[in-house]
């Protein structure tokens, strides 16, 4: 295996006036940017979060892993039917639109959970799942669409 030796190269790398400014307005960039800001900063709230309220469960900092090993090993188990369904023909942006609403309403539990521990680890696992898939819906509509 090696890589190829192109049959040319381009020296050019010169942008065209105003392809800058026509990246920057095009909206579906503009939502998918966006999209992605949205859900990392969500993702770095909750890891920033959930340790405070593991650690008010009664769990120690060390046992964490007690609680994250089998929420995501579940979460990659509920996502993987998901997986499958995406890449059916016409299914991406329903499902996609529903890990969207599940993803709001595993983050609205994941506020009201904070001092019950085994609901908490339920809107962790949705959470994650969610996450996931939400990703791999974004992933099925970028590549139709190049």
């Amino acid at each position: 295996y090696a890589v190829p030796d192109p049959d040319h190269a381009s020296n050019d790398r010169s942008v065209a006036r105003g392809q800058f400014a026509q990246v920057l307005m095009d909206m579906q960039l503009v939502r998918l940017n966006f999209g992605t800001f949205a859900l990392h900063a969500v993702l770095m709230a909750m890891f920033t979060q959930i340790p405070f309220a593991l650690r008010d469960n009664g769990l120690a900092a060390e046992r964490h892993w007690v609680v994250y090993f089998p929420v995501l090993l579940v979460s990659i188990l509920l996502i993987l039917p998901f997986i499958r369904q995406v890449d059916r023909p016409g299914r991406v942006k329903p499902l996609l639109s529903a890990a969207v609403v599940l993803l709001v309403g595993a983050q609205v539990a994941l506020a009201f959970t904070q001092h019950a521990l085994l609901q908490l680890c339920i809107a962790m696992t949705f959470f994650f799942a969610m996450h996931g898939g939400g990703f791999f819906s974004v992933d099925r509509m970028m590549r139709k669409e190049v």
